[in-house]
């Protein structure tokens, strides 16, 4: 997500390839990272400031440099007939689980993201004034390129993940 920013922001190709070294990281860490490459893929094609990027070589090269670092990896699952793919096709298998999935997911995400909420509740002095959370910090970051593509990584995997379940 930094990476990208700073890619939006600078327009340098340091920082493209950065950006997709670090999301074909992402993905050997955790398939479902491809939520969140999606968002910033859709922020892309999506918002009118920073589609001008894609006539550029950068979204190109980020693309590439994620490809490479994922080359090996992909290697190995055509190699060993796809055991990751395979695993997970066969832990939903039923239409009930799914549904079950989807609604738990939105409590299960307000749940595990309390401990962070406590903390921060827990520097806070009663009367003075800041909210725990800035609902009008969120809504200005539309204003800015890199407030949308903030909000996008934000919003976008969360629902990619819904629809996907």
């Amino acid at each position: 997500m930094l990476f990208y920013v700073r890619t939006l922001e600078r327009g340098r190709v340091a920082d493209a390839v950065l950006a997709g070294a670090f999301a074909g990281l992402a993905m050997l860490a955790k398939y479902h990272s491809a939520a969140l490459i999606l968002a910033l893929v859709a922020h892309l094609l999506l918002d009118r400031k920073a589609r001008p990027l894609l006539a550029t070589p950068l979204p190109w090269l980020a693309a590439l440099a994620g490809v490479a670092v994922l080359v090996p990896h992909l290697a190995w699952l055509v190699a060993m007939d796809f055991p990751t793919v395979r695993y997970a096709a066969h832990q939903g298998d039923s239409l009930g689980r799914a549904l079950v999935s989807v609604v738990t997911f939105v409590p299960v995400m307000v749940l595990y993201s309390l401990p962070a909420f406590l903390f921060l509740a827990a520097f806070r002095r009663i009367g003075d004034g800041w909210p725990l959370i800035a609902v009008g910090q969120l809504v200005r970051l539309r204003e800015t390129l890199e407030g949308r593509a903030t909000l996008a990584a934000m919003v976008l995997p969360v629902l990619f993940t819904m629809a996907l379940a």
